[in-house]
């Protein structure tokens, strides 16, 4: 029962599939398989269920970065062998990010800053102390949003200028997954909510 209350915290929604040179990575829905496909014949080259993973993070050279329940791990997009992997256990149900050379991590008190070709642990810095779990969070340019698990103390949807912690606004949302565009990709200074059955895009700016 305990672990099935885990997946759902995680989300077992699987990810999209990630394409490095020849090879297909999928992480198909309600599994813990990591798969490698022939890109042009969509033969399984390799499967993996070793780290029990939750998330495709992203690709770093031929290696796909993903994010298990425990673990932080780069997997060879080729072999499907294992390039590094990194214990999570004291940041179990948080949500990371890849950005450029680095691997992103928060804890309810900290951000650790991985280096995402070799899972060396960069650097961590303190968070400011909301009072909530910090259960998401997204990086643009040189800002972090932290997205936690309890509602801001306003109306619903409305953004808050003056936030608390020396946030510089807050939104209302519960079980909530955020995305960024891409840097080539057009909406920048944007950021899309997804909560439910809701969709809500919110201006950073």
């Amino acid at each position: 029962r305990k672990q099935g209350k885990r997946q759902e915290q995680f989300g077992t929604l699987g990810s999209a599939p990630v394409i490095v040179g020849d090879v297909v990575v999928c992480l198909p829905r309600d599994t813990d398989l990591l798969i490698g496909l022939d890109r042009r014949t969509g033969n399984p080259l390799w499967r993996s269920s070793l780290l029990l993973p939750s998330r495709i993070l992203g690709v770093k050279g031929e290696h796909v970065v993903i994010q298990g329940r425990a673990v932080l791990a780069s997997v060879n997009a080729r072999s499907g062998e294992l390039e590094w992997m990194v214990p999570l256990t004291d940041h179990f149900l948080s949500l990371s990010v890849l950005l450029d050379d680095s691997v992103y991590v928060t804890t309810g008190k900290e951000l650790h800053r991985y280096d995402s070709a070799t899972g060396v642990l960069v650097e961590s810095l303190k968070l400011p102390d909301s009072g909530y779990f910090i259960w998401n969070m997204a990086i643009h340019e040189d800002r972090i949003y932290l997205i936690t698990n309890e509602p801001a103390s306003r109306k619903q949807d409305i953004l808050a200028r003056k936030g608390n912690a020396g946030a510089l606004w807050q939104v209302q949302a519960r079980d909530i997954r955020v995305f960024r565009p891409r840097l080539d990709e057009p909406g920048q200074g944007r950021l899309l909510l997804h909560e439910g059955e809701r969709l809500q895009c919110i201006d950073t700016t």
